[in-house]
């Protein structure tokens, strides 16, 4: 059914520049009555546009110039690239805006909706889709806010077209799934793309991180007509940073889960769309976050895991103007807002939030972060429990790192498992002395090995039957470091007596240390390659916990040993131990049990 042609007619006459030109594409439609889903897909197009731009400008323009000088780039890597000063506030605020219901011509819109209606009519996988899966994942001529282009797709697509029809012959029942399709046109990107073009654009230009070579994907696999979108996670809620991928519309599969999430924690997941989506429109002027200030981001979390609607209370005695409220995750030291919700009676209730973590109510005052409430956790079976610090019950705490171990890098301690220390007044070491065996996990610490042997030796050594990364290996003679000189000519060895726990040494085999004379050792320390977020002597620290008003501070000390002892801390504090010195990976953690729990 056509839209009402009267309220269509009172949307357009708020953009009377342009207006002929979009009236010319629902005339070009209205013609047939076989065109009616391409009339509808043009009002699609037309009433989600007010709000999609381009950027233009000075800047942009000498940025295409030096572009423009690597000629060995696909079009695919430049239309990316074109889009990589577009992350920077400090850029994008020099820049200026070409809204695109403003300017965008009738031909280039009667192009992309003939084309995408060609792709729909090609494409077995295409059987099965919603006209509103089509609509927002293989319709639109745009991606982000790159410069409109009539031909990208085209472009895309031409030096593929044999390939493409040569695969859809021979794969049967899987040719209906554009799941399943997009593995075989993944290899195909990967073939004739992202190996080559991603490392050219790494060298010139800026890492291709996962939100670049997901938008490459993106272009890609809209061009070719398999339905796809941009997944983001604003932050992680247990780790620095943020994520971005794409996902596979498929109507024959509910999800395509994303494994990543097992490891890391997810507060929201959004999906960027062509539609409009609910975003925080404030009555009283008052300051909205970037991340919400675009319509394109749906909500899309409660594909990917089990989540909770979380509601709280605002108290009486704060006194709170604002229409919106966020929740809030740590992340890279800062607090980030993943959600927003809007105040009622002072109430607000937050919709679908990822589990398992610790959330900060927040609300904006003259642009700065405000507490609403104390922090929660939102624990993995739907229960709260706020954090409140006891300020009347103090604890001692001991306290061995400031950043969780991720799982991936336990192996650096596992390769040191079967590994063994001797010593010998011989280089060759015959009639050698065992004095320790690794048979434990270190897991990133520092393991200090009480040496029990009679006698002084001269050569010491780490001895593997495979290969280990090693951060640092030291020996003593009660509690005076003995420094011994490394007997080899590979000079990354000497990163093991560096004193610093971020390089490493790769030690294939054995490594000898030649003490110059026969010594008497009494502790050998051993630190395997690791992320130097545990406690290091000399290293200066913070202990903070978290009040009505944020981060108090418990004093500052400067460790002497592998860990480092606070004295008066608040019973049922959520805490953040800081490094002064040197850093950046710092997670909050509760003190449970006499033990840390990251969050």
């Amino acid at each position: 059914t056509k839209i009402n042609k009267l309220e269509f007619t009172h949307f357009l006459k708020h953009y009377q520049n342009n207006r002929k030109e979009l009236e010319k594409v629902l005339d070009h439609y209205s013609c047939s009555k076989t065109d009616s889903l391409k009339y509808k897909a043009a009002v699609f197009l037309i009433e989600n546009m007010p709000k999609q731009y381009s950027y233009s400008g000075s800047f942009i323009e000498k940025f295409k110039i030096e572009l423009n000088k690597h000629m060995e780039l696909s079009f695919l890597s430049r239309k990316v690239i074109e889009i990589l000063p577009f992350r920077y506030i400090d850029i994008t605020s020099l820049l200026q805006y070409e809204h695109d219901i403003e300017i965008v011509k009738s031909d280039f819109l009667i192009y992309y909706i003939d084309y995408a209606f060609k792709l729909l009519g090609e494409n077995p996988w295409l059987n099965q889709i919603s006209f509103e899966d089509f609509c927002d994942y293989i319709l639109p001529y745009r991606i982000s806010h790159e410069a409109l282009d009539q031909g990208w797709k085209d472009s895309l697509r031409q030096p593929l077209e044999g390939s493409l029809k040569e695969i859809i012959v021979f794969h049967d029942d899987k040719k209906y799934s554009s799941f399943h399709w997009s593995r075989n046109l993944g290899l195909m990107f990967d073939l004739h793309y992202a190996s080559k073009d991603f490392n050219i654009a790494n060298i010139h230009f800026e890492r291709f991180e996962c939100q670049n070579s997901s938008l490459a994907k993106l272009f890609f696999y809209r061009a070719i007509g398999v339905p796809a979108a941009l997944e983001y996670i604003p932050a992680w809620a247990n780790s620095n940073g943020h994520h971005y991928w794409v996902t596979i519309i498929d109507p024959r599969l509910r999800d395509v889960k994303f494994e990543e999430i097992v490891e890391r924690k997810a507060p929201k997941i959004y999906r960027r769309t062509y539609s409009y989506n609910e975003i925080p429109i404030s009555t009283k002027k008052e300051y909205i976050p970037d991340i919400f200030r675009e319509p394109f981001y749906r909500d899309v979390t409660t594909n990917y895991m089990n989540t909770s609607d979380v509601n709280i209370e605002i108290d009486n005695l704060l006194q709170i103007k604002n229409d919106y409220g966020y929740l809030a995750v740590f992340n890279d030291l800062i607090l980030r807002p993943v959600c927003w919700g809007k105040i009622e009676n002072k109430k607000i209730c937050f919709k679908n939030m990822g589990r398992d973590i610790v959330y900060f109510p927040i609300y904006y005052q003259n642009n700065e972060i405000h507490n609403m409430d104390y922090p929660f956790i939102l624990y993995a079976n739907g229960t709260t429990r706020k954090i409140i610090p006891d300020l009347t019950q103090k604890q001692r705490i001991y306290l061995k790192r400031k950043y969780p171990i991720n799982s991936e890098k336990t192996v650096y301690g596992k390769k040191l498992i079967g590994g063994y220390f001797e010593c010998s007044n011989d280089v060759s070491f015959k009639n050698a002395t065992i004095v320790h065996h690794v048979v434990e996990n270190p897991n990133l610490m520092c393991t200090k090995v009480p040496v029990c042997v009679h006698g002084k030796f001269r050569f010491w050594r780490f001895r593997n039957d495979r290969s280990a990364d090693i951060a640092e290996i030291s020996f003593f003679a009660k509690q005076q470091e003995i420094k011994g000189k490394v007997l080899t000519n590979d000079t990354l060895m000497y990163n093991l007596c560096d004193n610093n726990p971020l390089t490493y040494s790769s030690v294939r085999n054995v490594v000898v240390f030649d003490m110059g004379q026969p010594v008497s050792v009494t502790e050998i320390r051993y630190l395997p390659r690791n992320d130097a977020n545990g406690i290091y002597p000399n290293n200066e620290y913070e202990l903070f916990y978290y009040g009505i008003k944020g981060w108090e501070s418990l004093g500052v000390k400067v460790a002497n040993d592998d860990y480092i002892v606070f004295d008066s801390v608040p019973l049922n504090s959520l805490l953040w131990l800081h490094n002064r010195t040197t850093g950046r990976e710092e997670r909050i953690f509760t003190y449970e049990d006499g033990q840390q729990r990251f969050w």
